[in-house]
């Protein structure tokens, strides 16, 4: 199933929803949470099941190429990306982070 890790615009949710902090606190944030889960659920919306957002976590930090993380082109390598994030990504596949559906 589909997963997804999230940059977020931190200065661009700080001006539009008033939450301040540093973004390392913010992603465990549940208005934070609640917030991109709800554009989640519109991504989602017309997507077959197979093709829809089933879990995601937010990250604190943009991919970087000084991490290795995006080419000099900044396209993102995958497999970097998988091995430096693997500690949020393999919760996601044991189920442990779901994405909040709102009706």
């Amino acid at each position: 199933y589909v997963v997804a890790l999230i940059v977020p615009d931190w200065e661009a949710l700080a001006a539009d929803t008033g939450a301040a902090g540093e973004p390392s606190t913010l992603v465990d944030d549940e208005r934070v949470r609640a917030r991109f889960a709800t554009v989640v659920d519109a991504v989602n919306q017309g997507l077959a099941s197979f093709e829809s957002v089933k879990y995601f976590t937010l990250l604190g930090r943009d991919f970087t190429e000084t991490e290795g993380e995006l080419t000099p082109t900044l396209k993102k390598k995958r497999r970097v990306i998988a091995q430096h994030f693997r500690d949020q990504i393999d919760p996601m596949f044991r189920a442990q982070k779901k994405v909040p559906t709102h009706a």
